[in-house]
């Protein structure tokens, strides 16, 4: 069975894993150009790991928005600020997913139960999330 961190296949477009961020209308949008807010609000779903991130309904001519405030594409206008957020997002999107290693210290901090036992240390200094995929392989193969 596939877990959350196994690629997947869509026909020709392979996502590293199977995190993705469903469409949220923003209603930000003046004449329907994507403006700062779009940049940080989509552009923080790629420097938090997300594989794909869905827009909002963009629409493709100006009568077919839902409201006055929706992102468009029914002029070249509205090119250079949806590329603006592609571009950030193919420089800043990590290609595997972030991973962290717990020992002693985090158990003193505050908001854990005292005597919780949040991480182990394993000999090789490997964390217990030890199985998640790890950074690209320069040598072509895919990790096991």
């Amino acid at each position: 069975m596939p877990t959350l961190f196994d690629p997947i296949d869509f026909r020709s477009l392979t996502l590293p894993h199977r995190v993705v961020v469903s469409p949220m209308c923003q209603y930000s949008s003046i004449d329907g150009l994507a403006n700062d807010w779009h940049l940080v609000h989509l552009g923080s779903h790629a420097v938090g790991g997300a594989a794909l991130v869905f827009t909002e309904a963009t629409a493709v001519t100006p009568e077919g928005r839902i409201s006055p405030q929706d992102l468009g594409i029914w002029s070249d206008e509205h090119i250079a600020g949806l590329r603006r957020i592609t571009d950030f997002w193919h420089s800043a999107r990590p290609r595997w997913p972030q991973r962290e290693h717990l020992h002693a210290v985090a158990r003193r901090r505050r908001g854990f139960p005292s005597g919780w036992r949040v991480g182990t240390r394993r000999p090789d200094h490997r964390s217990v999330c030890a199985g998640l995929p790890g950074p690209p392989r320069t040598d072509g193969a895919r990790d096991q």
